[in-house]
């Protein structure tokens, strides 16, 4: 009995986790995902601790975690492929407790209540934040709703497979009235979140999925009422939309409101009416002619959907009944979409980076680290929007798909429940939970939905709705076999368990950063989070930029000593990281160190070649080094570094030229206006006077900004036009000279340097 009360206990805490969690910006980011983590792991824990059963059947979904566990060893980020292998040991371990927790009294009933609730106010909360009742950053971004998801496709995605979820469950033989209202009242929010959410690749998925739906409930009655139930829905949430589009965004309008209520609760009377006045309906159909009529509505369905395409795509008398902003986003799907060739340019980039991937992988996060590398036009994208990519990406070929073969195993043996149980009045449930599964899945082929933990913890919930505890006979058969659950599971969760802890206080500890003051308490919170987890560069980083701060009072050698060996063990962690290496140089070279400012920078360049501001930082330092060298006559050591100088510039010129026109997700390859001044210099020490007038033409900073480098500039430029346009140049230094008397100082300095080359 007791054992029982602390299982329903840790049932709770999973339970309540999943309900809650999405309030954490929909778990995208670690720091928020971790402590959630912590919750499902430690409560797996005691669960496999006192349950002396063991649900060895579904062992291998231990294998997710594994797998990343063993890209650690050719991880391009370390720091990301931890977290990847606490995120799946969480996936994991939540959806063992949920299979072994259907053993329970009342635990296989509640499933789907608690599913659905989830989904029911994520989508109610997105509705109150348009008018303004909560606020959440980023729940509206423009006018497309994400509520606490903050990316409106996902959210779209999510909240589409609850709405099929709740349409199927609806068709139900045996619909109790509060399984009505249950399922019911919350679908014509849920359909207000999907449209408001204007997202084009869930406007083209869903219908798809909704069709597999239909095929799949393989019943006249419940293909029937599955039509009609959405007719109503569209009809209702149709009126609702197009009221609420009168109102502001954040202001409260009560019709709105009255709309919403009426919508949803004659939706709901109509569904419990039809089911009652039909219950009793049975079609008195031959048993080809049944055949004949749950193959011939699919196919219905299936041509007046063709019929509707075509309507939208030649804007006809549909299309025209249409909101204007959703004619507007229907009216861009299209193959030459912008976003989806942006999209193509990223799998194109993801084949390149496949054909060098270890055996099992570059590890967690390894797109964000490496696709600059491999990248052949300049866009800019933190995910591959494939989650099927991604993963072969992370795990390589073998470690990929045995991660997408787990995963296939799951849905194959999700089908064969719900064929099997195809009978019984379960198969509602069971295919309501398959086709939101399918509904994830499929928009997870061109978005990064996965890499939002809620989404995975609704994909995992719906598979343990469907997921069959072994029978107690055939666990009892294997008690002898504790090989797998003490060699294996126990300890592999108990490392999850310690791994996670130290990760979540160093999280902790770094927001206790904020409230000190000092430099030495600062110092040691930051050594106490590196200690904790001493793989995040970005930590490093702080440590080292706090370091800087004291080397700046106190001048001390050995802090600068320090702070070199903080870059280094950054660079260690993510040698191929371009961003990483471009910061790690702005350090080195504040530090004085030119020469490991310099090899950082090309570093960056070699792993990012668009990245601008490595190429203007690099012509910087050479440019001013070779005039350092000019300046003492060592003209050779001069000539070397303007040629390297020179060298960045021609390419980053380049790269310009190129890639001039706009285009989808394109980079900001504007090179600071500083680079041409440095590169004009460049060229003045080569004696290329031509081409320093030239670069100087394309960037110059006012006396306003920076007199200096005005100055300097426009010395360059007398220097440069002297010699094929003598008035131009004369003109130049009357103006300057007239206004700034130390003109003539720069001027003499740079004929000097020309001088001494001749």
């Amino acid at each position: 009995m007791t054992k029982n009360i602390v299982l329903y206990i840790l049932f709770s805490l999973v339970s309540l986790t999943y309900i809650i969690s999405p309030y954490s910006k929909g778990l995208f980011f670690d720091t928020h995902f971790i402590w959630w983590s912590l919750v499902i792991l430690v409560s797996t824990l005691i669960w496999v601790l006192i349950n002396q059963d063991f649900q060895y059947k579904y062992a291998y979904i231990f294998i997710f975690p594994l797998l990343y566990a063993l890209s650690v060893f050719t991880a391009e980020s370390p720091n990301d492929t931890i977290h990847e292998v606490i995120r799946w040991s969480t996936y994991a371990s939540m959806l063992y407790l949920l299979i072994d927790a259907k053993r329970l009294p009342f635990v296989k009933t509640a499933l789907p209540y608690i599913f659905y609730l989830t989904g029911t106010w994520i989508a109610v909360f997105g509705i109150l934040s348009k008018w303004g009742v909560v606020e959440f950053q980023d729940s509206f971004l423009g006018s497309r709703m994400s509520s606490v998801i903050q990316y409106p496709n996902t959210f779209a995605a999510i909240t589409a497979a609850f709405l099929l979820f709740g349409l199927i469950q609806l068709t139900k033989s045996k619909l109790s009235w509060y399984d009505g209202i249950i399922y019911a009242i919350p679908l014509v929010p849920l359909l207000i979140g999907v449209v408001f959410s204007s997202s084009r690749g869930v406007f083209v998925i869903f219908p798809i999925v909704w069709f597999v739906g239909l095929i799949l409930l393989s019943n006249v009655r419940r293909q029937l009422e599955y039509m009609v139930f959405t007719l109503f829905l569209v009809i209702g949430s149709g009126i609702v939309y197009i009221n609420m589009l009168q109102g502001d965004l954040k202001t409260f309008q009560v019709s709105e409101l009255i709309y919403l209520l009426v919508a949803s609760i004659l939706l709901t009377l109509m569904v419990i009416g039809y089911k009652h006045i039909t219950k009793n309906v049975t079609p008195n159909l031959s048993k080809r002619v049944n055949i004949a009529v749950i193959m011939g509505i699919p196919t219905l369905m299936a041509v007046i959907g063709v019929a509707l395409v075509l309507d939208i795509v030649n804007k006809g008398f549909i299309y025209g009944l249409l909101p204007s902003n959703l004619q507007n986003r229907v009216s861009t799907i299209s193959l030459s979409d912008g976003s989806l060739g942006a999209r193509q340019d990223m799998y194109n980039t993801a084949m390149q980076m496949f054909k060098d991937a270890p055996l099992f992988g570059f590890g967690g996060g390894s797109w964000s680290v490496l696709f600059t590398q491999y990248q052949e036009i300049p866009f800019w994208a933190t995910d591959v929007h494939n989650f099927y990519i991604n993963e072969l990406l992370n795990l390589g070929w073998i470690g990929g798909l045995l991660f997408l073969g787990v995963l296939v195993g799951l849905i194959v043996l999700s089908v064969q429940v719900a064929w099997r149980e195809r009978k019984v009045n379960a198969e509602t449930l069971n295919l309501a939970a398959l086709v939101s599964i399918v509904m994830i899945l499929a928009h997870s082929a061109m978005d990064f939905n996965m890499s939002y933990g809620t989404t995975a913890f609704v994909l995992f919930w719906a598979f343990a709705i469907l997921l069959p505890p072994q029978e107690t006979k055939w666990i009892h058969t294997l008690k002898t076999k504790k090989i797998l659950k003490y060699a294996v599971i126990l300890p592999l969760t108990l490392v999850m368990v310690f791994t996670t802890s130290r990760v979540a206080l160093a999280n902790y500890e770094y927001k206790q950063l904020a409230k000190e003051n000092s430099l030495s308490s600062q110092e040691d919170r930051l050594l106490s989070v590196i200690n904790y987890h001493p793989y995040d560069p970005d930590r490093i980083i702080d440590l080292a930029k706090l370091y800087e701060e004291a080397y700046a009072q106190s001048n001390n050698p050995n802090m600068k000593e320090e702070i070199i060996d903080l870059i280094h063990q950054a660079e260690e962690l993510e040698p191929h990281n371009g961003e990483l290496m471009y910061d790690l140089a702005g350090m080195a070279e504040r530090l004085g160190e030119r020469e490991r400012a310099v090899a950082l920078l090309e570093k960056s360049i070699k792993n990012d070649r668009f990245r601008v501001s490595a190429y203007h930082a690099l012509i910087g330092i050479q440019s001013e080094q070779s005039l350092k060298q000019a300046t003492k006559n060592k003209l050779d050591r001069a000539l070397d570094d303007a040629a390297i100088a020179v060298a960045y510039y021609e390419q980053y010129m380049d790269i310009s030229e190129r890639y001039s026109e706009r285009f989808t997700d394109k980079r900001n390859i504007n090179i600071n206006k500083d680079a041409h001044y440095f590169a004009g210099q460049a060229y003045i020490i080569q004696g290329e006077l031509q081409k320093a007038d030239q670069a100087l033409q394309r960037g110059s900073v006012s006396a306003d900004e920076d007199l200096e480098q005005y100055l300097r500039q426009q010395a360059i430029r007398y220097v440069a036009l002297k010699e094929n346009n003598q008035d131009e140049a004369n003109k130049l230094y009357a103006e300057v000279s007239e206004e700034y008397e130390q003109f003539s100082g720069y001027v003499k300095g740079y004929e000097q340097i020309v001088n001494n080359r001749d």
